[in-house]
């Protein structure tokens, strides 16, 4: 019984998928966007011949994905959105293939997946936090947005604390494994960002209680720790910019004619902030075709506003309709039953919907779709329970056969 590895290619072929773009972009390459969606289409071409590959591009999470990229793109063809064309296919096959190629590494050797993903995430931070003149002082935005710096450290930072929880590591690796991503997500000054990372240290404290037993002093000694991490984290971005962009734009929102106009007036509009825009306005032009939607990409054009649509929910909702949010709603659900199924470790599962509700809560402020950084988070949600299973299974059954001669 032997367990199968990753050799180290992968390492270098996660490597050339994520931080190419943002050397290429620094260097104005042009065309690079297509360049990078064509690798990542390529790589996955590469592992076609495997069956266990072809069984993964056929499994119902992946083809639910596949028919709404496919969908998405189009139905804004169609309505003739301006800019999308089928080089947009393109970009949605590399999120189809990102996906399936991180699920299939995972399946082979689930630690080794997640050691290559952290890696490579920080290697991308601080490429990015070079190119986008990290030294000058400010927030961190050009070369890559900030949002997308942000955001990408908080998947980095989640993706630790699988991997630290797989290696059954305490908090004091969480701390080392957390700091260069906390810190570049302080200076993009990315604020959902912060939120998904204090998710994610909740949900790591929370599945190692959970894998210990939740005794009395457990339980005491856990909340103790989150008390004086949260106050620490709160007294960090207090004294921070990120704090003092968050009040100079709660006074613009206060002062926005916009805002002043069109709240609801509920808790809703806490939640949103200065998001409120994309959901008010795009609820209206769902309304006017609430079926197939205005087209993926379409709000800025209809709005006319500076941005496109901040928001993964009225992405589906607004731009795509009913079909596109139901297909949607369906992917998130077999990502939920197949996490139920995952037993590999007490406290596992518990940690990966910390996981998914992190994605969820990041889609309130931020588009997702077509982003390839959150998708190997999404991987590692839909990898087979019973392929992961056996690999744990055989790694214990290993290490006996080692202790037999030691």
């Amino acid at each position: 019984m032997t367990l199968r590895r990753l050799s180290n290619r992968e390492q270098y072929i996660c490597y050339l998928l994520f931080i190419l773009e943002p050397i290429l972009s620094w260097l104005h390459f042009p065309g690079y966007l297509g360049i990078v969606s064509s690798l990542y289409v390529a790589v996955g071409m590469c592992y076609v011949s495997a069956a266990e590959f072809r069984s993964i591009l056929k499994s119902p999470p992946m083809v639910v994905w596949l028919v709404l990229t496919l969908y998405h793109c189009g139905n804004a063809i169609v309505k003739h959105v301006s800019g999308v064309n089928y080089i947009d296919v393109l970009h949605g096959m590399k999120i189809y293939f990102c996906i399936a190629i991180f699920v299939y590494w995972a399946q082979i050797d689930l630690v080794k997946t997640l050691k290559i993903l952290y890696r490579c995430f920080c290697v991308y931070l601080i490429v990015a936090f070079l190119l986008c003149g990290g030294f000058g002082g400010g927030r961190l935005t050009g070369v890559v947005y900030a949002t997308r710096i942000g955001q990408t450290a908080a998947v980095a930072f989640f993706l630790g604390t699988v991997l630290l929880f797989l290696r059954k590591k305490n908090a004091v690796s969480l701390f080392y494994y957390m700091i260069i991503p906390f810190v570049v997500a302080m200076l993009s000054q990315t604020r959902n960002a912060i939120g998904m990372m204090a998710l994610a240290t909740l949900g790591f404290f929370a599945s190692t209680s959970v894998r210990k037993g939740l005794g009395v002093l457990r339980v005491l000694r856990l909340c103790m720790l989150l008390f004086f991490g949260m106050s620490f984290l709160a007294f960090i971005v207090y004294n921070s910019s990120i704090y003092q962009r968050s009040l100079s734009k709660k006074q613009q929102n206060a002062n926005s004619y916009y805002i002043n106009n069109n709240s609801t007036g509920t808790f809703f509009d806490i939640i949103v902030g200065d998001r409120l825009i994309y959901y008010v306005e795009g609820w209206k032009f769902f309304k006017s075709s609430p079926m197939t939607g205005i087209g993926m990409w379409g709000f800025r054009q209809r709005y006319g506003g500076d941005y496109p649509l901040h928001s993964e929910y009225m992405v589906h909702l607004c731009e795509g309709g009913v079909i596109a949010f139901s297909l949607w709603m369906f992917f998130l659900f077999c990502c939920a039953k197949n996490i139920k199924k995952m037993k590999i470790e007490k406290g596992y599962r518990l940690l990966l919907m910390f996981g998914l509700i992190q994605f969820l809560f990041c889609g309130i402020y931020a588009r997702e779709f077509f982003y390839e950084f959150f998708y190997p988070m999404i991987a590692i949600f839909i990898v087979d329970p019973l392929k992961v299973q056996k690999q744990f299974f055989c790694l214990e059954y290993e290490k006996k056969e080692l202790s037999k001669y030691n």
